[in-house]
Formats: C-alpha cells, structure tokens, sequence
C-alpha cells in the first residue's frame, strides 16, 4: 500500500450493504469477547474460504465489497506499512461483516515486509487486534518473543501461525513439516503450513501426511505448477479469488465456483434437490432465487416447486429420497408436516409452525429431518437493524405469521405485546 494516512475517517466511502448499526455492534462484540466475529467453524465436511485481496488500496475497491462477500468467508488484505494501514482496516470494516484476515508476510515468506523489522511488525499486530481484524497472521518464524507478545493482547482475535516454504525442498512427510506444526500448534488457534508440489504426487502426499495433524485446525496448500488439487482438497480457509478482482493474488488461485464444481466432478460434493411445498405457489419466485444462487456458487444443487395442499405419498417420496437436500413449507401445510419429521426446534413447537426443513447427518451418515420456523428470524433481525430496544409493541392479527412476531418480540426484550386482531376468539388461540 502507498500513500499518506486520511486526515478524516470520513473520507472512506461507504458501500450500502451493512448497516451501521450492525457494523458498530459485530465490532463491539467482538473486540469485548461476547460473540466473537469468527468464521462458524472448521467441523468435518464443512468449507471454508477467504478471499485474497490484491488491491494496494482497498478504497477503490469499496463499491465492489457487497459483490465479493459474497465468495468468502474472510478476507485477507496485505499489510505492508504502518502510515495507510488503519484506513484500509476502516474501509473494509465499513463494507462488510465478514472477518478480516490480517497478513504481514516477509520477504523470506515470500512477501514484501524486512525479515528484521520485528519491531514494527509487532506494532503492526497490535494494531490490528485494537482494530479488531479477527485473525492475526504470525509467521513462527518471528521470535518467540514476539509471539508470546501477541498471544497475550489477541483478545477474542485468533492467531495464525504460518510457515510457507518455496523453495520445494520441503517434504510433507518429512519430520520438518511435523516440526513445524508442533510449533505452529503452541501458539496459534490454526496452523497454515505452504509448501511447493513439484509433481501432481506431491498434493496426494500432502493430504496422507497431514490426515493426523489434529490438535489445531490445519491450512495445508501447495504452491507450484501442480498445486491446484491441494487448493481443493484443503477444507479450512482456503485462499480464492473472485472474477471481479483485477488481478489474483497468487497465480493459479481459483474462485469459489471453480472449486465446487471441481469438487462435484471428483464426487465429493453430491446432488442435491430442494423444494418449496404448499399451496398456491406456483408464481414463487424461490426457484428463480435459489438456482441463480446454485449457479453462482457452482453447487450441483437444483430447486422444484411441489404444489399440494396435502400431506400425499408424492411428498413422504421426496423426503426419503437420498438427494432430498431440504425445503421450504408455506401454508396449508406448516402443522401437517411435522409427524414426517424426526424433530422440530424449540421455537417451531412453540410457534406451532414448521416452515423449513433441514436435513442433518451424523457421523455414521445417518440422515435425519429437522423443522424449525424462521419466520421469527427474519422478524427478528428487521426489528433489530432498525431499534436498539423493543418494550412495547403491537401486533396486527393473529395468524401463524403473528404467531412468529410475538415470539420474535419475546426473544427481543419486549415487556408489553399488543394483538388486534378483527376476531376476538382467533386471536385467543
């Protein structure tokens, strides 16, 4: 990054997508420990990405933020000097929700930063844990006085410990890479280990090798022309770029879609078919919504209608199907839904309503059905990006989707709920 740091945070522009509000709230929370802004979690059979910015200057970039959220779920800029860095956070801060990675790499590591300028490298951690960017980048190259400085003031921040070796020397089942991650591991949250794969072989030897590396969450990615299959096999925050981006950070990188797609033909990501049920449904605008969705991404995934206004065998056909993904259910059929389910969450049975359902599978690959109601959700979050506080409130009518709003308002704090509804004896239900 060039240039001199902003005389006003005013001058960083603002993309329309996150609202105030909510940018104030997810900063607090996560800089004070209550709910840290982290990704949702590296459990088996779950991805996770982030996206590699490669802008020196990330202000330009601010009216592509709402468009490139939508592919990670991090993002990663470089950090190369101490005087425009803050101004880079704040913008970034200010146009999306989505975790910041923050990455100062040296030359040795194959950035720009002085091998020996740990002193201002330690400076600029700081920085970035007081400006709560959710992962810190530590090469376990620096001293250890330098990571024991930065683990003690992380906070709610986690730490990356990174290694990245280019000169394709290194072998992943040689004892150097086991000795790295155990230093790794010590102290930091997730271990990032790169190396070179000089031959297609290389990625199958790195995903054996690293299938015991357990005690902390593992980014293991080749470089090098025969890289691409470690980029795709790797689980975990995994580095992509997105169409938009004017140049990719690392040759080679792919986008998210290439990935899954890539993923779908080596048969680790499996069809799937998802439905809106009920009646009348047939101007939904749901599957245009979700296969544009589908598409985007890259997922093998496909939407149907099924319009009925029963519980038939066509439905109990579609929820045993193995590619049943999940489904959406509007009336008649909220309450008729639920003895085909193994369970429904506490909010639908109280609610009375089941309007998605959800299939969970377990280790064992044992498929279940799960309902639950997120009408209250939705609610929920329109009431809070607009309120601070709900204590009085007033509900007009009082069918299943007024059911929702009180217990929406419940969840919010709200002390008094009003119901006007033009029957009396409905409203008592």
């Amino acid at each position: 990054m060039t240039g001199s740091p902003l005389d006003s945070w005013d001058a960083v522009p603002w993309s329309p997508v996150p609202n105030i509000n909510k940018v104030v709230q997810v900063f607090f929370e996560h800089i004070t420990g209550p709910n840290p802004n982290l990704c949702p979690g590296f459990a088996p059979g779950r991805r996770s990405y982030f996206l590699s910015l490669a802008y020196p200057d990330i202000i330009p970039a601010v009216p592509l933020m709402e468009e490139l959220s939508y592919d990670g779920n991090a993002k990663a800029p470089n950090v190369p000097s101490l005087g425009y860095v803050a101004a880079q956070v704040v913008a970034l801060c200010r146009n999306t929700l989505l975790s910041i990675i923050y990455t100062i790499r040296t030359v040795s590591q194959g950035g720009l930063f002085p091998d020996d300028g740990e002193e201002a490298a330690l400076a600029l951690m700081n920085l970035g844990i007081r400006m709560g960017c959710e992962y810190i980048d530590v090469e376990i190259s620096w001293s250890a006085k330098l990571q024991d400085a930065v683990e003690a003031t992380k906070g709610a921040s986690q730490i990356i410990a990174s290694w990245h070796d280019w000169s394709g020397n290194m072998r992943w089942d040689g004892a150097d890479v086991r000795e790295k991650y155990a230093r790794a591991a010590e102290f930091g949250d997730i271990v990032k280990i790169i190396g070179k794969a000089n031959t297609v072989a290389d990625n199958f030897t790195l995903q054996l090798s690293t299938s015991e590396m357990t005690s902390k969450p593992l980014i293991a990615i080749n470089m090098g022309q025969a890289r691409q299959k470690s980029r795709i096999l790797n689980t975990i925050l995994t580095p992509v770029t997105y169409p938009s981006l004017y140049t990719k950070a690392t040759p080679g990188q792919l986008s998210v879609a290439e990935i899954q797609r890539v993923l779908h033909l080596l048969g680790l990501l499996l069809k799937k078919r998802f439905y809106l049920f009920g009646s009348p449904i047939s101007q939904s605008m749901s599957p245009t919504i979700y296969n544009t969705g589908f598409e985007t991404l890259g997922l093998p995934y496909h939407h149907d209608l099924y319009e009925t206004e029963v519980i038939d065998e066509k439905i109990k056909e579609i929820l045993k199907s193995p590619d049943f993904g999940g489904a959406s259910v509007t009336i008649p059929l909220k309450l008729d839904i639920v003895p085909l389910l193994d369970g429904v969450s506490p909010a639908a049975k109280l609610i009375g309503a089941v309007n998605t359902i959800v299939v969970r599978t377990t280790e064992d690959c044992t498929r279940t059905l799960h309902g639950d109601n997120t009408d209250w959700m939705g609610i929920a979050a329109c009431i809070k990006e607009r309120l601070s506080r709900c204590t009085k409130s007033l509900v007009i009518g009082g069918g299943g989707t007024s059911r929702a709003a009180v217990y929406a308002l419940h969840n919010l704090g709200a002390t008094t709920i009003y119901l006007y509804n033009r029957t009396r004896s409905t409203a008592e239900k």
